[in-house]
This record gives structure tokens, sequence and C-alpha cells, in this order.
């Protein structure tokens, strides 16, 4: 036992785990929103911007309109998130809306984070999409001449209202220049239902296995 005058009775306990940490470089500035008031995200967060439409953004990033807002995350004051971007699928728009990132260099150990909620419309009750309307994570790898999705949120998508974490594992794409979008897309039929999407801490980043031994003894 430790503490005692014999040293060769004493044993070591190793307990060894492997934890994710963020790397240095190549990551793009976290998207919280902070300040955002529907129009002025380039300003707050260079290389993104908004713009709506069925085709993908411009190749240049010219930023544009979107039905895209400032609200609290949830619509809920209390939420530890605070301000986050939310789109109102009501059935008043049938192309989409975009919030659309800048380029950065794909690794085999980049993940995109992001926090997101789903609620009915200005207020905090859980809701869920209709049929036709669809949330979409979505990647271009040709200069934002095309995009595909990686995350697709519909009818069958359990979204709480209070909020929840997605991480999406980019590694399959490395040695690629990419570009990301959220994109909602509100569909032909109007459905009986209006509700809010919210998305907020979008969080581009590399991350490394480390492996982290914690020794004690007993």
């Amino acid at each position: 036992a430790a503490g005692d005058a014999d040293p060769s009775n004493d044993t070591v306990t190793v307990t060894r785990e492997n934890i994710l940490v963020p790397s240095v470089g190549n990551s793009v500035p976290l998207v919280d929103f902070s300040r955002f008031n529907g129009g002025n995200l380039p300003t707050i967060s260079p290389g993104w911007f908004e713009i709506d439409g069925v085709d993908a953004p411009p190749i240049d990033g010219t930023t544009g309109v979107s039905s895209w807002t400032r609200v609290d995350f949830g619509n809920d004051l209390a939420n530890p998130n605070g301000d986050a971007a939310s789109i109102t699928i009501n059935g008043t728009f049938l192309d989409r809306e975009w919030i659309a990132g800048p380029k950065f260099t794909v690794t085999s150990q980049t993940f995109v984070f992001y926090d997101y909620a789903l609620t009915a419309a200005f207020n905090s009750a859980p809701s869920s999409l209709d049929p036709d309307d669809t949330v979409m994570v979505m990647l271009s790898l040709d200069c934002r001449g095309s995009y595909f999705p990686i995350a697709i949120y519909d009818s069958s998508s359990m979204i709480s209202n209070t909020g929840q974490t997605d991480t999406i594992d980019l590694g399959q794409y490395a040695g690629n220049d990419a570009y990301i979008a959220i994109v909602a897309d509100d569909g032909a039929v109007d459905g009986p239902d209006d509700y809010q999407f919210f998305i907020d801490n979008i969080n581009i980043r590399q991350i490394v296995d480390n492996d982290i031994a914690t020794i004690g003894l007993s």
C-alpha cells in the first residue's frame, strides 16, 4: 500500500483514454451569430454570407438576402446558446435559403460541429418538419459550382426544441478545398404546420487523437 515503509508492495493504476482536442491551424473561425441582425453576416463572420435561390451560391461569394434572421436559440431567452440564426418555414418561399461559408482545406482530421433545434413558429414548443421540407448541410468541392448534402433533416428527423449538437467527419474528402452551406428548402406544398429551424456555433476544425495517461497510486 502507498505510504508504508515497503515500496515493493505499492501498485500503480493506469487509466488510458482517447480524447479529442483541437489541433492548431487550418480552421474556420467559429460562427456563433453574436451580433447577427439578418443582414450583416459577412461583416461579423468574414467569408460567410446569405443568399436565396434554387441553385448554388455564386462562385464569387456575392452576398444577398435570405429569410434567415437572428433570434434566441430555440426561442428561449434563457438558452445558453444565446443568439442564433433561424429560418421560419411556413410555405411562403419556394426556393432555397442559404447560409454559405468560405473555402477551407479538408484533411483526414477535419470535422464540422454545429448546434441546431426545431420549434413551433415563434414559441419554444416542439415541432417536426413537413414531408417535403428539408434543412441540409451541404458541401461543395468545385469552387461553389455545385453542392451535395452531407446531412439531411426532414420529416423523419427527431430534432430537439431545446437544441442538440451534430458532428460530421469530413475525412473522406481529404485533400480537397471545400465550401460548406446550411440550406433550408420549403418544398412545393404548404403543409399544415409553421415552425422554426435554428442553427448556431458552426465550427469547422481539425482534431487529433491524443492518448492521455492518468496515473494514480493505490
